[in-house]
């Protein structure tokens, strides 16, 4: 009786540590390994009564084939919520890139390494949205009831489950430009009636002149205005993301 209980609360224990080592927030560089121990460990025995039995045979391969597919779904449904943190930084510096407010930069301690400051603006929005709408605790809730869909040892990947992970990240690559569109175009707009004036006027040096004052001035001035907007059309993204998790497990 105990070697059943053993191998299905590692078999939980694979899943939720893949997913938190692919989930944002606690799959950066500088997040700690003992820290997601800390986290997946109790996890792994809140959510064991609840996991099922393992049905397989207990040789040395079809527990290896047990835990890769474990790793895999985990793995899976960390990345759909990573994508989704991804889609939000992704738009930020598209828009940084293009007001010129790129080359401002720092060292983040949560990824260790150099990042632009819109950047990690936009993770820290994000991270602040996820926590505050409880979105953490929707993702313990999917992993919780993937166990009833699809028992420890047992995940398997099928073409419905690939064909909602592309649906999905297609989604996300639609809403990020939605997102960066408007700014994007705005700045070009900029750029373009610089260029204009420059080309009227070559000798005054309008282009270098007050070129990047307008460009960072405005592009500030539209991003704050436009904050709220962007925030809103990416909180849309969690649910159809929880959607998604939700059916992985269950997909053939």
């Amino acid at each position: 009786m105990i070697l059943p209980l053993v191998v299905v609360a590692f078999l939980v224990f694979a899943r939720v540590a893949a997913l938190l080592a692919t989930m944002p927030l606690a799959s950066g560089t500088g997040v700690p390994m003992w820290s997601r121990l800390a986290v997946a460990v109790p996890l792994t025995a809140v959510l064991l009564p609840s996991a099922g039995v393992y049905s397989g045979d207990y040789t040395l391969s079809a527990l290896v084939a047990a835990v890769v597919r474990e790793v895999v779904m985990g793995s899976a449904m960390g990345f759909v919520v990573q994508a989704v943190f991804q889609i939000l930084a992704s738009a930020f510096e598209a828009i940084g890139s293009q007001a010129g407010l790129s080359v401002a930069g720092f060292f983040d301690p949560l990824l260790k390494s150099q990042s632009s400051v819109l950047a990690s603006l936009a993770t820290w929005l994000a991270t602040g949205a996820f926590l505050g709408a409880d979105m953490h605790l929707a993702c313990i809730r999917a992993v919780s009831l993937s166990f009833e869909r699809a028992p420890p040892g047992t995940p398997i990947l099928g073409p419905a489950a690939f064909t909602n992970l592309l649906t999905f990240c297609e989604a996300c690559f639609r809403s990020g430009v939605e997102l960066a569109g408007p700014l994007t175009i705005f700045t070009f707009i900029i750029h373009l009636g610089q260029s204009l004036l420059a080309r009227m006027a070559p000798n005054i040096q309008l282009f270098w002149a007050i070129g990047p004052v307008l460009s960072i001035g405005f592009g500030l001035l539209v991003m704050a205005a436009s904050l709220p907007a962007i925030l809103t059309g990416w909180f849309a993204l969690l649910p159809q993301a929880l959607d998604v998790m939700n059916a992985l497990p269950g997909g053939r």
